[in-house]
């Protein structure tokens, strides 16, 4: 079994005068700190855990303050009020593995702040006011697995920002205020799996940027300003999710804007109000297709052709305007649900091609 660490909790009050000097966790929190004490983890060379979460901290200096703890693993400076961090500020820490700098206020990253620390898989950056992100930030730490940039002020994403990262698997750059993505910026996003792109301010797919996620799995892009789907913004994609909800400006979904998109299981694009048009050849080449969710949208008719190319050759489950539908069924061995729920059909010949396929279930 796995012995737990030994632990120093040290909350609110003033610091420690001492620090056990086999102490392999250790929490510092809600204490009055503007900088800490440059000597204050000069002998924890034991120390793998270290929360410094709370404390108003306003600066870490030039890093000296850790450059004794070469087996930390984890590092929490979250809530505090660190407005830059220098370059070189952690490079003592050549183990660190997880790095936690969220709900702090962060606006300015030296392009050499990560710089020491090449074993970090894991960083949190989330609700600051980041707003650029410069070409060499990321370039030090190459084995990261998780990258976190919620809620934070970014604007741009340029070309080659993520070359380095060939080992990351999930983006999050939700709740940004992301206008543009170049071409080249997911360049070198070899193994990222997850992608998160929702609550920005998209008008467009970025479809060419998103042709170099060679093992992307789930795209999730909600509530972003899109007027439409075009053709080719998702094509040849191994991913199996996408989610496309609650963009308030989308219209209509034009030819082959989902294309041979062979892993395909789940594609959610409910709660789009103005969806009002879907080009009948909108979904072409889903063989595995499990699910999409198209209710509370602004569908007046649904063309059989979109459900023919579907559910494959003009074979149907069951599907229904009025609710989601799921049933044993079959259809090449696989069951389909289509959720059409809550759109302002008008019963004309149409959609009643709908009412005629629920006859037979």
């Amino acid at each position: 079994s796995i012995e737990p660490l030994r632990t120093v909790n040290c909350t609110s009050g003033s610091l420690p005068k001492v620090i056990p000097l086999d102490t392999e966790s250790l929490s510092l929190t809600n204490h009055s700190l503007d900088s800490l004490p440059a000597d204050i983890f000069v002998s924890l060379h034991h120390l793998q855990e270290l929360n410094l979460t709370y404390n108003g901290l306003n600066h870490l200096g030039r890093g000296h303050v850790f450059n004794n703890l070469s087996h930390l693993k984890v590092l929490d400076l979250s809530h505090n009020n660190l407005r830059q961090l220098f370059a070189g500020v952690f490079r003592g820490l050549r183990r660190l593995q997880a790095l936690f700098i969220s709900d702090g206020g962060l606006k300015y990253l030296d392009e050499h702040t990560f710089d020491g620390i090449e074993m970090l898989n894991e960083l949190v950056l989330s609700y600051n006011q980041i707003s650029s992100i410069y070409l060499e930030l990321f370039q030090s730490i190459s084995n990261l697995k998780t990258l976190n940039l919620e809620h934070n002020s970014i604007s741009h994403l340029t070309g080659g920002i993520f070359t380095s990262m060939t080992t990351l698997q999930k983006l999050q750059l939700s709740h940004n205020k992301i206008i543009t993505i170049n071409d080249n910026a997911f360049v070198g996003l070899d193994m990222l799996e997850e992608l998160h792109l929702e609550n920005n301010s998209l008008v467009r797919v970025p479809n060419i940027a998103l042709q170099s996620l060679k093992r992307i799995v789930a795209i999730r892009m909600d509530n972003n300003p899109l007027q439409q789907l075009s053709t080719g913004d998702f094509v040849h994609l191994p991913a199996n999710t996408i989610t496309l909800t609650h963009c308030p400006h989308l219209t209509l979904i034009d030819r082959g804007a989902f294309w041979d998109l062979p892993n395909l299981y789940t594609l959610v694009l409910h709660s789009n109000p103005k969806l009002a048009y879907i080009d009948s050849q909108a979904f072409v080449g889903l063989p595995l297709l499990h699910t999409i969710e198209l209710y509370d949208c602004g569908l007046k008719a649904i063309q059989y052709d979109i459900m023919s190319n579907i559910l494959g050759n003009g074979l149907t489950t069951s599907v229904t305007p009025n609710s989601g539908v799921k049933h044993d069924h079959h259809f090449k061995h696989r069951p389909i649900t289509a959720s059409l729920q809550g759109n302002p059909f008008v019963c004309d010949c149409n959609v009643h091609y709908l009412y005629e396929v629920c006859l037979h279930f």
